[in-house]
């Protein structure tokens, strides 16, 4: 894709989901929803190890690792996911599709600026 660059999950790298607009120092945690292209199949919610979102440099920009999903993608999955706010009740809401190409990895695009659109812009992580 044009503008974007690929990275395959490995040992020392897993895609990350990005929400912003949060307080600085809140306590945010994710729901992850799989969409399915059946309306009653979809927003079926994935388990996680961890649904805890890390705060990145105080600037009310959280991240997710893909490493806490239990059951690695191992081809297309399209998700719908929730960052929410356990203090202040603050949301960011995006959608992402995890694409696995080798049966060993995530494929992951970005972005050129490095930022994560939001709800409603298609991309690949």
């Amino acid at each position: 894709m044009p503008g974007q660059y690929s990275k395959f999950r490995n040992a020392q790298y897993y895609p990350v989901l990005i929400g912003n607009g949060f307080t600085t120092g809140e306590t945010v945690n994710i729901q992850v929803f799989e969409l399915f292209d059946s309306p009653v199949q979809s927003g079926v919610e994935v388990l996680l190890n961890s649904s805890g979102c890390t705060e990145v440099g105080g600037a009310g920009r959280f991240t997710w690792s893909a490493v806490n999903l239990i059951t690695q993608p191992r081809n297309r999955m399209a998700v719908m996911y929730l960052m929410s706010g356990v203090i202040s009740g603050q949301m960011f809401d995006g959608e992402a599709i995890f694409a696995s190409p080798e049966s060993d990895g995530i494929t992951s695009n970005f972005p050129e600026d490095g930022f994560m659109p939001g709800a409603g812009d298609g991309f690949v992580i």
